[in-house]
């Protein structure tokens, strides 16, 4: 019988139209009610408590009847302003849970874009100590809307003998702007060839290959 009885208290309480205080008077009050029956009948059977009880809905309207007109009013007022403001945060949710995904998906997928490469010319400059070393600097700007966004070096020191040229070391530097970053740098040298990778990026943007190459001739020709 109990559980049937926090059921019909529950359904006395849905069609209160007062305060939640003067609702918790009733229902006490009530639950007085069903525990002196309850004592005057200890056999008695929840249908017999109900009937004696009534309705729920009629117990609930007969207590109703005994509220004022002002006071349902504005209890009435107070429930929709309350319906409304749960709504209005119930959206608000959802539109930062939204908005929030959106930037996540946005910010985190990367697209090739198209990208302006501009290699400068090479400077060479000749070893101060052996005529068949020579140090070499190419430098690449890249530009996305007409804006420079990096500009990126490769420094290699060649040597030759007339039948063959090799790397003797080499090294990259990198300036970059306008929120992009630069990562995954590598230089691979194999004989008289030097060649640098990378990658520029940018959150919402997109992806940038980045590479540049330099090589020397057995015959100490740059290209």
């Amino acid at each position: 019988m109990r559980r049937e009885l926090k059921l019909y208290y529950k359904e006395v309480t849905r069609h209160l139209h007062c305060a939640r205080n003067m609702r918790k008077n009733f229902i006490a009050e009530t639950q007085r009610m069903a525990e002196d029956y309850a004592a005057s009948n200890p056999d008695a059977t929840f249908p017999q408590l109900k009937e004696f009880l009534g309705d729920p809905k009629d117990l609930a309207e007969t207590f109703n009847q005994t509220l004022s007109p002002e006071h349902i009013v504005q209890y009435r007022k107070r429930r929709i302003c309350i319906r409304i403001s749960m709504i209005a945060i119930l959206v608000a949710v959802v539109v930062a849970i939204a908005n929030g995904i959106w930037y996540w998906r946005w910010s985190n997928v990367w697209y090739d874009v198209q990208v302006i490469k501009k290699e400068t010319a090479i400077t060479v400059y000749p070893s101060l100590t052996r005529n068949s070393t020579i140090r070499v600097e190419k430098k690449a700007e890249y530009t996305f809307n007409d804006v420079t966004i990096a500009v990126i070096t490769l420094k290699v020191a060649f040597d030759y003998s007339g039948s063959s040229a090799w790397v003797v070391r080499s090294s990259g530097s990198n300036t970059f702007y306008n929120g992009w970053s630069y990562s995954g740098q590598s230089i691979t040298n194999s004989s008289g060839k030097s060649v640098l990778t990378g990658k520029l990026s940018k959150s919402g943007t997109g992806n940038v290959a980045v590479d540049l190459t330099l090589k020397c001739s057995a015959a100490g020709s740059i290209s």
